[in-house]
């Protein structure tokens, strides 16, 4: 894995990570709006190119501004696209860590890879803060992506962001009586 960072690729064993910008847009939108990609929270898919568009420009104001944020995931050995996701600092001061892969690439181990290299940037540009994967309690597959990288369940907390009920997974252990945020 090679360094994290906005001018810099990141790779993998077997992804290229590219930093977001809007520029990604017309590759991004049909996994952004791919019902299959949302069953579990369906509400939270991007109907129209203009929710992507404005999910890509905030997420390429983060690189801007020097801090982390999500890549874009390209399969090295054929260019294909895989995924996108990354981790962010939120304001409530934690990392948000976030995947979504393509119905395609689910299954092959990808989230788990692209969890990995999030996680080890987040803890490098900043290790005091918290890193948390938000997820909802009947998303199987990134609970087990969660577990696989590393992270532990804390149980279902209220997501700061929206106020939803959801899993907090995260990557440090803290006492029966605090939460990680």
């Amino acid at each position: 894995m090679t360094a994290p960072g906005r001018d810099q690729p990141t790779a993998t064993r077997r992804l290229s990570l590219s930093a977001t910008t809007v520029s990604d847009t017309v590759a991004l939108f049909p996994l952004m709006s791919d019902p299959a990609g949302w069953c579990f929270e369906p509400e939270s898919r991007h109907a129209v190119i203009h929710q992507t568009i404005e999910w890509l420009r905030r997420s390429e104001e983060r690189w801007t501004a020097g801090d982390l944020s999500y890549w874009v995931a390209w399969d090295r050995l054929d260019g294909a696209l895989v995924g996108v996701g990354g981790a962010q600092r939120r304001a409530a001061g934690y990392w948000n860590l976030s995947w979504r892969v393509a119905a395609s690439a689910q299954g092959k181990g990808y989230a788990t890879e692209l969890a990995k290299v999030a996680i080890a940037a987040a803890q490098k540009q900043d290790p005091l803060l918290t890193i948390i994967a938000w997820i909802t309690p009947t998303n199987t597959p990134s609970i087990h992506v969660a577990e696989r990288a590393g992270l532990q369940n804390r149980g279902e907390l209220a997501d700061p962001e929206d106020g939803l009920p959801r899993l907090a997974f995260t990557d440090r252990t803290y006492p029966a009586d605090e939460t990680p945020i």
